[in-house]
Parts: structure tokens; sequence; C-alpha cells
């Protein structure tokens, strides 16, 4: 059975509809981003304080701000694309579409916490007078990786989530525990030696480091960490593509 075409405008219409909807009755709306990663920041500096842990001679907050501004927007987008598909079961049921569609509409939603998130990350670059330079043209293609990342990863979790909801409902858990397995609070530098290449083959270690080399220290990123992110990213979106698409054709039975 031949496959519906993408439809860009029911992705746009997805993406200012769950815009709309996210926001709803809200006191503050989009601020909830800023919040978000205010809240991780403060978290982050009370621990450090007991823990002692160092920054690569950069100001802790700041060195903290450039990894946890692309990781809510990562840990958000997977979040949202593994529940895409339960959430649009109604919609799925009456067009024929894409199913695709769904869990890049919620990659995409993320983009605009992202922006309003990295609010934070100007303010304390101005603060600190972080002199951004060429290095800087790293951080497009760098977020583009860790979008493919969240969109293969979600597709999976989306995919297995409608046939088995535990999935869904043990996915904050996993997202939290990936944080603490990635250099966010802390820097690589601090993880032993003799680890650090099985710890690389987290693909968010090589883009999260990549970032920080390229706003902090105006450096291009190491190429043996940014070519391991490069081929995990690949393999998990190959294999959640996968999943996805021999699942999808089930969904409607299912949901």
């Amino acid at each position: 059975m031949r496959s519906p075409a993408w439809n860009s405008h029911l992705l746009v219409a997805l993406v200012k509809r769950d815009f709309k909807a996210q926001y709803r009755r809200s006191l503050i709306g989009p601020a909830w981003a800023l919040l978000y990663t205010l809240v991780y920041l403060g978290l982050f500096v009370a621990v450090r304080s007991f823990l002692g842990i160092p920054s690569d001679g950069q100001p802790y907050v700041l060195f903290a701000a450039v990894s946890i501004v692309p990781w809510t927007f990562f840990s958000g987008a997977v979040s949202r694309a593994g529940a895409s598909i339960m959430l649009n079961g109604s919609l799925i049921k009456k067009m024929v579409v894409r199913r695709e569609v769904f869990p890049a509409s919620a990659v995409i939603l993320s983009f605009g916490d992202l922006v309003i998130a990295s609010l934070v990350l100007v303010v304390l670059a101005t603060w600190y007078g972080v002199v951004i330079g060429w290095a800087a043209l790293w951080v497009l293609p760098l977020l583009c990786l860790l979008a493919l990342l969240a969109y293969g990863v979600g597709m999976a979790v989306a995919a297995v989530g409608v046939y088995k909801r535990d999935v869904i409902f043990a996915l904050p858990f996993v997202i939290q525990v990936w944080m603490l397995a990635s250099p966010i609070m802390y820097p690589l530098s601090v993880v032993p030696e003799q680890w650090r290449d099985l710890y690389a083959l987290n693909p968010v270690v090589g883009i999260l480091e990549g970032l920080r080399a390229a706003l902090l220290h105006n450096a291009t990123p190491d190429f043996g960490l940014l070519l391991t992110a490069l081929l995990g990213t690949a393999l998990l979106l190959a294999l959640g593509w996968w999943l996805f698409r021999s699942l999808a054709q089930y969904f409607v039975d299912v949901l």
C-alpha cells in the first residue's frame, strides 16, 4: 500500500494548534520555558556549592546554562514526540496522512521553547562579557543534530507507546537518568579517562561539548566526539524511523 504524501500544511497547523493549546489558561504562557531554565540553574548551582563541581575555568552558572538550554529543548521534544500519537489518536482515525508528521510537529514546537529559554543564555553571556566568534556558526548544525536525535528517540517511544503505555509513563524517569549520564551539570573532564570512550557513546555528549566549545571557547568541536555523536544520532534515527514505519500501519486498530 502506497504511503500518503507528507502534508506540510498539516504540519504547520499542528504546530500552531499545539502552541495555542499548550499555554491556554496559563498565567505566564511561554515564559514557562524561562522558568524551567532558571529552576534548573538554581538547582545546579546549589548542588555545585556542596560538591565543588568544576566548570573548566568558566563561571559555573554560564557553564551550566550552555547545556541546560539545549537539554531542556531535547527533553521537551522527546516527551512531546513520544506522546504525539496517543494525543492525536482521534485525528489519526479520521485522516489518511503520514504518521511521522505528528512527532515532527512536536519537535518543531519545542524549538519555540528553545528560543525563549535562550534569552537566559544571552543575558548571562552579556553579563560575563563572553565574546562570540566565528565558531558560533557551529551552533545551528549542532542543534539540528540534537533535533534529529530527539525525533528518532521520540518516534521510537511514540510507536511502542501505542501498544505499551508503560513506555510513555517511564519516559520522564528515563530522561532524568539520561540527563545525569550527560555532561550538563559537570564537564566531560570529570569522567575517568578510561571510561570516556564508553561514555561518549551517548550522542548528547558530543553535541553538548561541541556547543560549549563553540560558545564559551570560540573553538571548533572535538571532531572525534562529534563523529561519535553523528553516528549515534544516525543509528537512533534510523532505528526510530524503522520501528515507527513498521508499527504505524496498525495504529488505527490499536488506538
